[in-house]
Parts: structure tokens; sequence; C-alpha cells
């Protein structure tokens, strides 16, 4: 027996103390291994080398250290043991230090831990108690329990150093810790490993649908049931897996559900909310392989309900549905495809704003001369003449003049029918046929025109549906006209034919939402006018239109604001008709020629907003905004006509309205 003084001392003097209480102690402690007798441990704070040679005395084992196995120890034993249980608690004190002992043969290692399991522990393949000691490895190939499912149940059984894994293919169990505890994890995996009752019935349905029977018996079955229930939809069957008992229940009840139908059992009508039905049935006819409004696929006669495989489906547009006339697994999944489909579809609000600006500044200055000689028309005669001037002075003096006799005598004239032109036009002259005819003609015109345009429509459009607006005006263009000039039946009556187009605002849209939130816009948009220039200054015939069209496609952000196109023009031309050398004449010279200019200036900007909705209160937001907006213009519009004051009485603060009684009456 070691003594608490001796062991004080070795805590002093360490291996000189040690080496002596080792003979002194221990000299026939290892007489007492081979005899097989009891010892008596007492170590107190005694160093882990010191206590491993002592039990290798002990027990007459070889040990081989590890360098890094260093610390202190306390054991202590109430009474005598032998060299076998001496043994197991020395491999107590290791792990609880954190080694390991390995054996190898006739030698043991003591190694950390964390290395014990790379130096060759023992391996042993069953479910037999290890024999050795230390740390082992047991292979475990279990025959009922799948092993993956044991590892969660095992490992908080082992420490954190030990080993509890599965191998899937073998189902295979590995352990590897202390042989003490492995032993015991193997009684457990063996209680575990066991044959159950459980096994799988396949039932066959030949009237009900398999998906709609399961989820009758789970609604039935709870939470937690101790069977399962799988449809197999491919067969139309119903997986039954549990004990006999709870099995044999649920055939009886597959077997009930499993009953002939009634008639029109077969049928399903389904309304739908949100999509059309017209676009629906031929989506379900295609899945289910069947025929669309009472036609099967290649146009003959649908089969009778019950006498054929074959789905029939066909659109109710009364009531906006589904009828499906097929085999319950069709009609399951006719419903499922129907119920993915009528979904509420989102919304999108496309505001536009179209800016214009534009600027026209014409001029026109200039003079024409015309002279006549003898009266007898046999004298010269002069005329200048500017074909951009408007009025032409030939054309005026020829309807001032008329006609002339043999003699020279004007016969008369008429200005009627003649368009003088915009502008000032000044004539001066003596037109009398005395041979002494001359006349000017002066021609002035200054233009100035500003347009500002400012159009902001908005459009509300489902997702992937095109919409269109238009705001204009029906403007006539001719196309054609009839007269009877020269015609040898004067009954007929001189006609023209005129062709009514739309001259304003055109704006169509069709946009799609993607998955990231993002609107892709299909736009094409269209702004003309009526030109308010006259027609006799722009040499146009008929009606003169401007157009502005874009036509494009966007992918714009939830709620931005993007430009679609634009035009900054700026146009600027100057002209000049003279008589060559006249002309150049200094002051005079103006009256010798016509000078015309014009620059015009026009800045164009089309913008787009779209904003997705997706709820109905989305909707509501948005067109409450709308409404607000357009009665705040109308009060403004209306303000000086509105009192200066409310009519209606105020109502004082904490004051209550009286309530309105039947007949108009007011109840106080």
């Amino acid at each position: 027996m070691i003594g608490k003084s001796f062991m004080t001392e070795v805590s002093r003097r360490r291996w000189a103390i040690v080496c002596v209480a080792l003979i002194l102690g221990f000299s026939g402690a290892g007489l007492r291994a081979q005899t097989n007798e009891p010892v008596t441990l007492n170590f107190q704070e005694a160093e882990l080398g010191a206590v491993i040679e002592a039990i290798g005395r002990i027990t007459g084992r070889s040990f081989v250290v590890d360098p890094r196995v260093k610390g202190r120890v306390t054991v202590i034993s109430p009474g005598p043991l032998r060299p076998a249980e001496v043994y197991q608690i020395f491999l107590s004190v290791l792990e609880v230090n954190g080694f390991s002992a390995v054996e190898e043969g006739a030698v043991t290692k003591i190694v950390p831990d964390v290395n014990a399991r790379q130096s060759g522990t023992p391996v042993r393949i069953g479910t037999q108690q290890p024999a050795e000691d230390g740390l082992v490895t047991q292979v475990i190939p279990l025959t009922y329990i799948p092993a993956a499912q044991l590892v969660p149940v095992l490992r908080p059984l082992v420490p954190q150093n030990g080993l509890v894994a599965a191998y899937a293919d073998t189902n295979t169990l590995l352990i590897s810790d202390q042989a003490a505890n492995v032993g015991r994890l193997v009684e457990i995996v063996r209680a575990l490993d066991r044959p159950t009752h459980n096994q799988q019935q396949v039932i066959a349905l030949t009237q009900a649908s398999a998906t709609e029977v399961v989820r009758a018996l789970k609604a039935l079955a709870g939470e937690g049931a101790a069977s399962q229930v799988v449809a197999d939809e491919r067969t139309n069957s119903v997986i039954l897996s549990g004990d006999r008992a709870t099995r044999a229940r649920l055939q009886q009840l597959v077997q009930q559900l499993d009953g002939p139908r009634s008639a029109g059992g077969n049928t399903y009508v389904a309304t739908l909310r949100y999509a059309r039905a017209e676009q629906v049935a031929p989506i379900i006819a295609s899945i289910l392989g069947g025929a669309v409004a009472g036609k099967a696929a290649d146009g003959t006669p649908a089969p009778a309900p019950g006498n054929s495989d074959r789905a029939r489906v066909q659109a109710y547009a009364a009531t906006n549905a589904v009828v499906i006339t097929a085999a319950p697994d069709q009609i399951a999944t006719g419903r499922s495809v129907i119920e993915q489909l009528d979904i509420r579809r989102p919304q999108v609000m496309v505001e536009a704003l179209i800016v214009e600006v534009s600027a026209d500044r014409s001029k026109e200055v200039g003079v024409q001369w015309a002279v006549s000689g003898i009266s007898d028309g046999s004298g010269p005669a002069g005329l200048i003449n500017f074909a951009n001037s408007g009025l032409s002075l030939g054309t005026l003096a020829t309807s001032l003049l008329g006609s002339r006799d043999d003699t020279g005598t004007t016969t008369g004239g008429s200005t009627d029918g003649i368009s003088v032109g915009e502008g000032g036009t000044l004539a001066i002259g003596k037109v009398n046929g005395s041979g002494t005819d001359w006349a000017v003609l002066l021609r002035a015109l200054l233009s100035d025109t500003d347009t500002n345009i400012l159009s902001t429509p908005t459009l509300l459009t489902l997702d992937n549906e095109e919409a269109e607006i238009v705001v204009a005006q029906t403007v006539p263009f001719l196309t054609g006209q009839f007269t009877n000039t020269g015609a040898s039946d004067s009954a007929l009556n001189p006609f023209q034919t005129i062709d009514r187009q739309d001259v304003g605002l055109t704006l169509k849209i069709k946009p799609q939402i993607n998955e990231d939130g993002t609107v892709l816009l299909k736009v094409e948009q269209e702004v003309a006018s009526v030109e308010q220039a006259s027609k006799a200054r722009i040499g146009a015939v008929d009606v003169v239109t401007n157009k502005r069209a874009i036509k494009t496609n966007v992918l714009v952000d939830n709620g931005a604001t993007i430009v679609l196109g634009g035009l900054i023009d700026d146009q600027l031309s100057e002209g000049q008709s003279r008589v060559p050398g006249l002309s150049s004449i200094p002051v005079l010279g103006a009256l010798f020629r016509f000078d015309n200019s014009r620059v015009v200036k026009r800045n164009l900007m089309v913008f787009l907003r779209p904003t997705v909705l997706l709820m109905a209160e989305d909707n509501q937001l948005a067109t409450h905004g709308k409404y607000e907006a357009i009665r705040q213009q109308q009060l403004r519009a209306r303000e000086p006509v509105l009192p200066s004051r409310s009519l209606l009485p105020e109502v004082a603060p904490g004051e209550e309205m009286a309530p309105i009684e039947e007949g108009g009456g007011v109840r106080r």
C-alpha cells in the first residue's frame, strides 16, 4: 500500500522518490501480479508517467508512451483489486485525461485520443462483445434496420473523439471507441436490429381515383399515424405500409371507397374565376389526350362516357366553365392543371407623356411689274413675275382686263375666284387698254407660329394582353371627284369621294411581366395633327397632317420612367428670286427681286412609366389617385363660380351630427 505522505514526497522530488516508492511499495506488486494477488491503489496528484510504470509492473504489460502523454492523476481504491480490474481503472484514467491505450501484439501504445484511431486499433466484425481492452473498432452489419437511421440514435452515447458512421451500400454500422463503451453500443444495436411486422400491400383501384382515396385516408388517420399510405397515379393504385391489423382496416376502407359511381360520376365541371374557358379547354384536352367541344382529336364524334378511356373537354362560355368527362385519374390531373392556370393575373398601368414644343417663323417680301404697249397690241410689253410669290401679277392683270375685241376695246373683267393669299398684297397701276397700261404688285408676309403640346394618356391592361387607346378627330380627305365639264349629258351631277381618317393620339401596348419584376413592353404610339398653315402657302392640294410614330420593344423596371424616343429638329430655309442686273442696283434693286425665309424649330419627347398592379388594393389606389387628380382640375376650373365659403354648417369639435330620420326629418 502506498501512503499519503509517500505521494507528497513524490510531488516534491519526482523521479528519485518515485523510483524509491516503486522499489519499496511495488517490489512485491509485480510478484502479486504474477500470482494474481489483489493490490490496493492510492495515487494522489501523481505523475501520469509514474502511474503508467506502476500499472505495467502490476499487470505485466509493456507500454510505449507518446511524448505528449503528460499530466497528474488521482486514483483511490477502497479495497484490493485484481490486476485485470486495475487495468480497467487505468483505461478509465486515460480516457478521462484524453488518452487511449492501443494494443499492437505484445505492446500497448499510450497516445492522445486524436491520434488513437490512426494507430492501428483492433477491428472486430459482428455483434460479439470485444475481447480486447482499450480503443477498438467494431463493424456491425445490419439486417432489418437501415444503418443511417441508427447513427442519430447512437451518436449522443459516444464521446467527442469517438466515431459512429453508416455505410449505406452494405447497410453497415461502424463504431470506434473504448472497448467498454463499444460493448454497450453493440447491445443496443442488437436490441434495435430486429424484424418488424410492417409490410407493404398494393391495392389496384377500378372506379375511384387513387389520389382522392389517399387524401381521404390521410384525413381519417391524421398526423403521426403508424401506417403509411401512398398513391401511385400511373397505375391508379394505393400502397399501404404498416402492421397486419392496420393494413386490414385500411384495405376495408379502400374497398368501400372504390365502389361504383353514380350516373355522371365521371364528369367534372370546373367554374373558372379568372381565366377564360375557351382558352383553358384546349390546354386541358391536350394534356389528357382528349377532344375539345364534343369532337375527338381526329374530328370524329367523341365516345360516350364510360365506353372509352378517352377524355372529352368542353368550354361553356355562359358560366365560364370547363366540363371534363374522363377517368378518375384524368379528372384529378385536369383539376390540378386548372387550379394552377386559374389564378389572378396581374395588371399593368402604363402612363405616357408626349411633349412637343415647336416654333415656325417665316418672312416673304417682293415686287412684281407689268407694262403694256400700244392699244392695238402691236407695241412692246413687259412682265416681271416670280413663281414663289403667291399671287401672280399676270393672273391678276388677265382677270382685270378680261378680253379685248378686234378694236382693242376691253370687254370687262372680274376678280372672282382669285386667291390673293396670306399677308399684305398691294396692287397699283393703270389698266384701260390705252396703250400705256402698267401695274405694280407688292407682297409682304410675316408669319409667327408657336406650338406647345402636352399629352398624358394612361392605359390599363392585363399581363400579356394588348390594349389600345385612341383620342382623335375624324378628318375628311378628298380621294376623288367627278365633274360634267365636257360631258354630252349635262344631267350628270358632279360629286366627290371622301375618306375619313382619325387624326390624333393612338397608343397601343402589350406588356409582359417577367419573373424579376421587370416589364417587357411592346409599344406602338402615333401622334398626328392637322397642319394649321393654309394649303396655298405650302402648295398642298388637300388637308395636311403632321405625324409622329414610334414602334419599339423596351424593358422597364416596375415604376421606372423610360424615354421611348425624341426629335430635336432645327430647319432654316432662305430663297430669292430676282431680275439679273436690275436687282443689283443699290436701293432700287429691291424693287426687282422677291425674298423669302423660314425658320422651323421642333422638340419632341415621348416618355413611358409602367406600374404593375398585383392585388385589388393596388387597382383601387391607382384609380383613386387618377380620380382625385381629375376632380381637382374640375374644382380649379369652377373656382370663379364657387362660393367663397362652405354652404354647409360647420360641426364643432366633439359634436356629433344628428341622424336623419325616415321622411327627411332630423331627430333632436
